[in-house]
Parts: structure tokens; sequence; C-alpha cells
């Protein structure tokens, strides 16, 4: 787990997800759905980069780099 020093540090991600969110919004008649996205590829060190790295075990498994590739490999079902 990432350290934060106050509760509004905490909130200052999802702040910023509901401001992208609202734009999406905004914007939702302008979006054209009908197009399919290009499946993008991830690999195990983008999604490792965003874990914690302290193999807390907190996932379940033994470490970040595990769980990192059991995620990016579609291992899990959510």
């Amino acid at each position: 787990m990432t350290m934060v020093n106050n509760k509004e540090e905490a909130l200052e991600p999802l702040k910023e997800i509901e401001n992208k969110a609202k734009i999406v919004w905004e914007k939702k008649n302008e979006i054209d759905i009908s197009k399919t996205l290009q499946k993008r590829f991830v690999s195990v060190m983008d999604v490792y980069n965003y874990l914690p790295k302290t193999n807390e075990k907190v996932c379940g498994e033994q470490t970040c780099m595990v769980f990192a590739l059991k995620l990016s490999a579609s291992y899990f079902s959510f």
C-alpha cells in the first residue's frame, strides 16, 4: 500500500477520475460506440509498475510480480 499524508491526498485520484467521468458524460453524444476499439497489449511490466512492489501478499499471491503476471494473462475473472 502507498502511504498518504492525509485524507485530502488520498481523495485526489478519485477526484481526477470523477472529473474525467464528467467530461466523458458531457461529450457522450459525440462518442461513436459503433466502432470497436483496437485491443491494446498490456505487458506484465506495465501492470507491475502500477503495483506497490511490497510483496505483502494482500492480493493472495506470493509476490507483486506473480500477481502482475496472472493479471496480464487474464488469469483472474472480475
